[in-house]
């Protein structure tokens, strides 16, 4: 096996050059030992594409996504929703706290986003059918936390889209997939998602539910 690894290695195996590193003052390369249940592997691209064209693909996806969701609601897309986060996220926050003393759920859901943190990414999407993926730093675990690497899309327990910039534009692109495939909204979140599509990007918001439309009264009074 040590013979295959090495012949495996001067060919050029991602699986084995993506572990190694020059010892001190030497030329020659050595593997690197591994810690224990690591296991680092820097798979091939696909045949014929490149970091500049899968980005370049990656871009297209999302600009397509926005451009069909224009197509069927004749709204922007992310304008829509970050227009409808300036406009009631400050009045849903003094909601969220008046709320908060009277109703220990609330404080229990908090709880539950900053036990859900993972390290593995296969265990992040496993049961998700739809959501957002927040990557952050090693050891931060809060559920909004600062400091994120990356935010995706998850769609049926696989990850559709990545480098997402934050979370709000993350969420938008989240919407406009929904919209774009015309997936119905998961049936636990279904108010959820009706206060994010008729309350905050105001699409459709005539026919809301009681619920939303009680919530979006709350949000207009001026007192709470």
């Amino acid at each position: 096996m040590g013979n295959l690894r090495q012949k495996y290695r001067i060919a050029g195996c991602p699986e084995l050059t993506v572990n190694r590193k020059r010892s001190a003052g030497q030329g020659t390369r050595k593997m690197k030992k591994a810690k224990r249940s690591k296991i680092n592997f820097l798979p091939d691209f696909p045949q014929g594409r490149t970091p500049n064209s899968l980005e370049d693909e990656r871009i297209t996806l999302q600009d397509e996504i926005a451009a069909e969701f224009m197509r069927l609601v004749s709204a922007d897309l992310h304008k829509s929703f970050l227009d409808g986060l300036d406009r009631y996220l400050p009045r849903l926050l003094k909601v969220y706290k008046a709320r908060g003393s009277r109703v220990t759920e609330l404080h229990s859901l908090l709880e539950s986003l900053d036990s859900e943190a993972t390290d593995s990414e296969e265990a992040a999407v496993k049961g998700v059918q739809v959501g957002v993926l927040i990557v952050t730093e090693e050891g931060e675990q809060a559920a909004l936390p600062k400091n994120i690497v990356d935010v995706a899309v998850i769609m049926e327990e696989h990850i559709v889209l990545r480098e997402l910039r934050d979370v709000s534009n993350g969420f938008a692109v989240l919407m406009g997939f929904l919209y774009s495939l015309n997936i119905d909204y998961p049936k636990g979140l279904k108010y959820t998602f009706e206060v994010i599509q008729k309350i905050i990007m105001d699409i459709g918001g005539g026919t809301c539910c009681a619920r939303a439309h009680g919530l979006r009264n709350k949000l207009l009074q001026r007192t709470i």
